[in-house]
């Protein structure tokens, strides 16, 4: 068996490339590579996966039908270990051999051995490590760095074996190559100023330390020394003996393809093109000052605000220092006062940070998490949201009051579809078992970020529809919920899932997941937060053609709704029941409980969502006048602030029934050409194929966006084919 880690993550048997499933497969083989030889715990295991500790076995179980039969052994006290070793591992016999090159090259007579051994070794790199993984996933971003930092390192020792050996005319274009590509490596910008001064290029030499001092800004004493050796052509610096160009024997060079590994990669790719490295310079004090600190978080881009938090000074001195980075090759400005950290720049801020006491690593990242969740908090005050809601997004600004204000719709969602996938890379980062401890977040660990984040998200989610980011982020939820056995996290995130579960098709699982987050709610005593996943189980079950069971827990969520005075909440429940009324034939019924929450409504998402089952009780019974007026009220009403573009969609579809009932078909057909348009980029961001079904069609597949609240799934006709997807997630 060979498992290789550094390039692609490949599983050969034999020399046959044998199939890995899925995400959770690879990244379950690839912590076991990492520790080959070793075992690896099934916690630190339910770490690197993301998963609760209970999925390690059924995880451990796929992975080992995928791997020759008894390659995976179980550890008693509850771990896991590969049986080959580390000889199967391409990682593990890179480190064998550059430890052998170290001890060989400890003796003058042993450097062209230890550079023969190395080159070999560095065949066995292909490309950026670990590719294939989830960039966002705690191994790789902890394990990728390492790899990336020690195939450099294993280069720079393999240049300087060269040198010692007087091969420098042989690798002077390499070592100019790999200064271009890593022009914060001062290794090599050492091995090249010797080589160019050893082949009588002196003066290109010092030109080649000047540029390496302004790149670097504070470069160590041996770049120091030798530019001041070099001016005075120090004759120390030459080394005796003929230039292997003259016909000495030289040790094996690596190949010339793949080239020396590329910067990390980022988790989330630049929006704009990367200055080239060679632009790349050290920037003035207030800049150098603050990269360190852009460095600790795992996000690429920063306004003055947000790195005024993180740094821990005024807006004013943030922005110059914005400024002067991005003068500095450093970052790229993205938009205006938003700036994107480049690769290089990137690489030089980790590099930075990594030198930063942990105590202050930790302040920093904690100003930085604050600004975030009081900004999120403080997107929904635009927005017309439930009362519970309302109570939740104040209270949530009051104990994060850091962070951007918002004044408008059009200025609080954009902002938040920019920064979404930096807060989805500050979660994977903050979760992890290191974060457990402390009150940095308002009382709370650093380690809930992600609970605080989708509590915060919540009416954002339901109106854009983002369910990969979504589930994402209620993953890491219900992973740090199982790790400190907190009941309330685990309902929320066993809630919100429900709700995404529903969305995509799996009625099922979304039933059972609701289940179990209404019975920890009231476990917790949360009896509002109950309540909506009730309510959000009744179109659940209206949906699977169970129509008279959702009428009875309708009933049993709106008593209990008025009970605790959530009014918003009973509105969107009655109209529910009053749609499976409508289903069971009850007509009547159907029109008086519709028409009372359309006129209790006070909600944009309220009168909607009853408007809209109006018309679709006057086209079941035929009156496609009223269908059209009551579907174009509800459009109407959904104009009065943005809504997903289900909900939207589903209208037009009703308004073009009624439209083609009255003979109006060109009509009817702009309405429906303009519902598929707005369903195209849900589909092709969420790789889904949902479309609203025709009136008239029983209640099944499932329903329902969510309220701008995220209360309750209101209950459309959706179908929902999920598209292939990695069969090992």
């Amino acid at each position: 068996m060979d498992i290789r880690l550094l390039g692609p993550l490949e599983l050969l048997d034999k020399g046959v490339r044998l199939p890995l499933a899925g995400p959770t497969q690879r990244l379950a083989l690839a912590g076991l590579a990492l520790c080959a030889g070793q075992t690896v715990s099934s916690d630190e295991l339910a770490r690197l996966l993301c998963s609760p500790r209970t999925a390690v076995h059924s995880a451990m179980a796929r992975l080992r039908r995928a791997l020759p039969e008894g390659a995976v052994e179980t550890v008693p006290g509850g771990g896991y270990r590969l049986r080959s070793g580390r000889t199967a591992v391409d990682l593990a016999r890179f480190e064998d051999a550059l430890d052998r090159s170290r001890a060989l090259a400890a003796e003058p007579a042993g450097r062209a051995e230890a550079a023969a051994v190395l080159a070999q070794a560095l065949t066995l790199w292909r490309g950026t490590p670990l590719a294939g993984l989830p960039d966002d996933s705690p191994l790789v971003r902890r394990e990728r760095p390492r790899l990336v930092d020690l195939e450099l390192t294993a280069r720079e020792e393999w240049f300087g074996l060269r040198l010692a050996l007087g091969e420098h005319s042989v690798v002077l274009d390499e070592l100019t190559d790999a200064v271009r590509l890593h022009p914060l490596r001062e290794r090599f910008a050492v091995h090249l100023v010797l080589a160019l001064f050893r082949c009588g290029r002196a003066k290109e030499a010092l030109q080649t330390a000047r540029e390496a001092r302004h790149r670097l800004g504070r470069p160590a004493r041996e770049l120091r020394e030798l530019a001041r050796a070099v001016r005075h052509d120090d004759p120390r610096l030459l080394l005796p003996g003929p230039d292997p160009a003259d016909g000495a024997a030289a040790a094996a060079v690596p190949p010339a393809s793949p080239p020396p590994a590329a910067p990390v990669p980022a988790p989330v790719p630049a929006p704009a093109a990367d200055p080239a490295p060679r632009e790349l310079r050290w920037p003035p004090p207030e800049g150098a000052g603050v990269l360190p600190l852009l460095g600790i978080a795992d996000v690429r881009t920063y306004s003055s605000s947000s790195t005024a938090a993180v740094a821990g000074c005024a807006p004013s001195h943030a922005s110059r220092a914005l400024e002067q980075l991005a003068a500095a090759g450093v970052t790229s400005v993205r938009g205006p006062g938003v700036f994107t950290l480049t690769d290089a720049g990137r690489e030089a801020a980790v590099r930075e940070a990594a030198k930063l006491p942990p105590e202050q690593h930790r302040r920093h990242l904690a100003g930085l998490a604050c600004w975030y969740l009081g900004s999120l908090y403080r997107i929904n005050v635009p927005l017309a949201v439930p009362g519970n809601y309302r109570v939740r997004y104040h209270d949530g600004a009051d104990r994060f009051p850091q962070g951007r204000l918002f004044t408008s719709v059009d200025e609080a969602l954009p902002w938040a579809d920019a920064v979404l996938e930096d807060v989805l890379s500050l979660a994977v980062q903050l979760c992890v078992p290191e974060y457990d401890d402390g009150t940095e977040l308002a009382g709370r660990p650093l380690s809930s970020f992600a609970l605080e984040a989708v509590r915060a998200l919540e009416s954002y989610l339901a109106i854009r529809l983002r369910w990969r980011v979504q589930r994402r982020l209620n993953e890491l939820v219900l992973a740090v919920a199982e790790r400190r056995d907190d009941v309330f996290a685990r309902a929320v995130a066993l809630g919100q899932l429900g709700k995404v579960h529903a969305l995509r098709g799996e009625g099922e699982e979304g039933m059972e997941l609701l289940r179990r987050s209404e019975e920890l709610f009231r476990s917790a005593g949360q009896r509002q937060e109950a309540v909506v996943a009730l309510s959000n189980m009744v179109p659940c079950l209206g949906n699977s053609g169970r129509i008279a069971e959702a009428a009875e827990m309708a009933r049993r969520a709106l008593a209990e709704a008025g009970k605790l005075g959530m009014d918003d909440l009973q509105v969107t429940i009655q109209t529910n029941l009053g749609r499976c009324h409508l289903h069971l034939g009850n007509h009547a019924e159907a029109r008086g409980l519709i028409t009372e929450s359309y006129a209790a409504a006070k909600l944009p998402y309220g009168r909607t969502h009853a408007a809209g089952v109006l018309a679709e009780y006057h086209l079941a019974t035929g009156e496609f006048t009223e269908a059209a007026r009551w579907a174009g009220r509800a459009l109407g009403h959904a104009a009065e602030q943005p809504f997903d573009p289900y909900l939207v969609a589903k209208q037009r579809t009703w308004l073009a029934a009624a439209l083609r009932g009255m003979g109006r078909e060109a009509q009817a057909r702009v309405e429906e050409m303009q519902a598929e348009a707005l369903l195209e980029d849900l589909n092709t961001r969420e790789h889904s194929r949902v479309r609203p079904l025709p009136p008239g069609v029983s209640l099944r597949g499932t329903d329902g966006a969510g309220v701008p609240g995220g209360a309750v799934l209101e209950g459309l006709h959706k179908q929902v084919t999920p598209a292939a997807t990695d069969g090992g997630s």
